[in-house]
């Protein structure tokens, strides 16, 4: 029996394999069910050795070894650096790999949004530019060999069509893809150009996905039959069968930093991913971050560079409007500058976006009476008053109440004023300026799911909207054709 004694990482926040029985040998990366205390949890057959001087009655039993493709040796090197990186217990590192041991049963049937299959590819009319770059990224996937390359273009350039060029020369080695994105629920449009480009839709890895649909995907991830995923930063601990690029869109995001449970850089790690996989890595921006420069002038990252818009379109005019100078009508916190743009792009038909990174109809509540601000009770942070809910509520640690009708301090009514503009508040300020005008507010709080926000931003693609007041939502690589008037407010 002493044959098969296995060292178990259980996927937990624990940091140290165990020794557990099996009836057949089991290689590494295996994914067993264990009995962990008083849990059920997966666990993974490790590559140290078991500790052999446990005497056999106290070893419990593997309860089930599943059929699951095991965990490659790469794999588990990269759930080790990652640990070690983000000083994290591995089993932490490991439950973003496999959350659950029902994720290990096969799927009853697959799903339609599975990626199984590629079409023929769309021929694309590239410039001059994205071919020596396409050429460059092209290059460093068929090397199979690892490669980090900064694909830096102005907006409109056409990053996507080059480093979709990237993805195709992976599928041409018949290996896998790995399109990540800043925010999944965002990429409606984005999953329609793929579809468009490579004829079948790539399948989607997010947290708002039922478990069905993360067992079918996960299961073709693993298997191979999946050839391209589109996805938030948890899509990095998938295990691929057979990686061949990953492409870190809008790369210089703050959306690709976790900051609960393991802290990581999804970035980062998928550069690290690259290295001990051996792969291509691209990171698309308009805006690199600073790292990511700084690593390109230290000659770890190779660029190629997209310095002018696709079809020689003309990058936008600029305008700074000193609102000392050019006052806006009291109360309101739009000037007749920008009005007058908006109001030319109306009577021309097309749309006009205000820019407002400010949920709510006003940042702070003050007391004519006494000057007393509404505070949040938990965390002394201001209250943001939410006219259309009624409501008040603190953006740092989600408390919520009811706006209320005296100030809380000195108990007067009716002396409660809103300071400063926020969505909401340039939203009222829109409506009773252009009465016949169709206005859209679009926010997380307009916005609760994927089906509504792909509904608002289908509106807008088709033009039934004169103008969008939003906030940083609006702001991510979105195509509005009509859109010819941008005003960022305050």
């Amino acid at each position: 029996m002493s044959e098969n004694i296995f060292s178990i990482l259980p996927a937990t926040g624990i940091d140290r394999a165990y020794s557990y029985k099996a009836d057949e040998a089991l290689e590494p990366g295996r994914f067993v069910k264990i009995g962990f205390g008083r849990q059920e949890v997966v666990g993974v057959v490790w590559d140290t050795p078991p500790d052999t001087n446990i005497p056999i009655k106290k070893i419990k039993s593997i309860e089930i070894a599943y059929d699951a493709p095991p965990l490659s040796k790469e794999m588990r090197d990269f759930v080790a650096r990652v640990a070690a990186w983000t000083m994290t217990p591995m089993g932490s590192i490991l439950k973003m790999v496999v959350p659950s041991y029902k994720l290990l049963d096969e799927p009853k049937r697959p799903l339609k949004f599975i990626c199984t299959s590629l079409g023929s590819s769309q021929n694309v009319a590239l410039s001059d530019d994205q071919k020596q770059a396409s050429l460059t990224l092209r290059g460093a996937v068929q090397g199979e060999k690892y490669s980090a390359t900064l694909l830096d273009g102005v907006t409109g350039a056409g990053k996507t069509e080059v480093f979709f060029e990237a993805v195709e020369a992976a599928f041409a080695q018949g290996r896998q893809a790995l399109i990540m994105m800043p925010e999944i629920s965002l990429t409606g449009g984005f999953v329609d150009r793929f579809e468009k480009r490579f004829g079948t839709r790539a399948a989607l890895w997010h947290s708002k996905m039922t478990p069905k649909q993360r067992q079918t995907v996960w299961h073709g991830v693993a298997s191979g039959v999946t050839k391209a995923v589109i996805g938030a930063r948890s899509s990095l601990f998938l295990p691929y069968a057979d990686l061949g690029v990953i492409v870190v869109d809008e790369e210089h995001d703050q959306s690709y930093k976790q900051e609960d449970n393991v802290i990581y850089h999804a970035r980062d790690m998928a550069v690290m991913r690259g290295a001990i996989f051996g792969h291509a890595v691209v990171l698309a921006s308009a805006t690199p971050s600073l790292e990511t420069v700084a690593n390109v002038r230290a000659g770890r990252y190779e660029m190629v560079k997209l310095p002018d818009r696709y079809g020689g379109a003309n990058l936008p005019d600029m305008h700074v409007i000193d609102l000392k100078e050019d006052k806006p009508t009291r109360r309101e916190f739009i000037s007749d500058t920008l009005h007058t743009a908006m109001a030319e792009a109306l009577e021309r038909g097309e749309q006009s976006l205000l820019f407002l990174n400010r949920r709510g109809y006003a940042p702070l509540t003050l007391c004519r009476s006494c000057g007393g601000r509404l505070e949040c009770p938990q965390c002394t942070a201001w209250l943001v008053e939410h006219k259309h809910a009624g409501r008040t509520f603190c953006h740092h640690c989600n408390y919520g109440g009811r706006t209320p009708n005296a100030c809380p301090h000195c108990e007067e009514v009716d002396t409660l004023v809103p300071v400063g503009p926020g969505v909401e508040r340039i939203a009222e300020e829109v409506q009773n300026r252009y009465p016949d005008a169709k206005i859209m507010l679009l926010s997380s709080d307009t916005a609760e799911d994927e089906g509504s926000l792909s509904d608002k931003l289908g509106a807008i693609q088709s033009g039934d909207i004169d103008i969008i007041i939003g906030t940083q939502m609006t702001a991510k690589g979105h195509h509005f054709p009509k859109l010819t008037c941008v005003g960022v407010v305050d």
